[in-house]
């Protein structure tokens, strides 16, 4: 026979154990946005990997949050949910193509104002002229060069005469 008394302690027993785990949670993400608050966050877009792996090892030794993906279509709810200070933006996407990333970005009143900056790939002989009339602040060629990184993020986030 089951004791209906053990049942129940048990039962607030778990409640109890469930009310702690999801305090405990929700303080781990306040405590997340907060910090995410404190830092700028950037935004890399590029179907490599290995790029993105490397963009976001530079951009982390600046101290600012990454925040990554190798679609078009996940960069524009990724910029509308996290307003990143500045978003870079392959230009050779496969499921997406990146003037219409910016198209989008530029129609929409919340990423509207957003930097992005165009990465295109050395072997591309695409029309800069083309790029910075989609909407694109800046460009950089691929390989990525760490130096060209730092500037952009220096010059976008107002960062040139500062020690970071």
């Amino acid at each position: 026979m089951i004791n209906l008394a053990h049942l129940v302690s048990r039962k607030r027993k778990l409640e109890k154990s469930f009310i702690q785990i999801f305090l405990r949670q929700f303080l781990m993400y306040q405590f997340y946005r907060f910090l995410m608050s404190q830092q700028p966050t950037i935004l890399v877009v590029d179907q490599s990997l290995h790029d993105l792996e490397f963009v976001n090892s530079c951009l982390k030794s600046l101290n600012v949050t990454c925040i990554s993906t190798k679609e078009g279509a996940r960069t524009l709810v990724l910029a509308k949910l996290h307003k990143p200070s500045i978003i870079f933006l392959d230009t050779t996407l496969n499921d997406l193509n990146s003037s219409k990333v910016v198209k989008y970005l530029r129609s929409n009143v919340e990423t509207s104002k957003i930097p992005i900056v165009g990465c295109i790939p050395a072997k591309t002989q695409q029309n800069i002229d083309r790029l910075v009339i989609s909407g694109v602040n800046d460009y950089i060629r691929k390989p990525y060069d760490v130096s060209k990184i730092e500037a952009s993020v220096n010059h976008f986030l107002g960062w040139e005469h500062s020690c970071v």
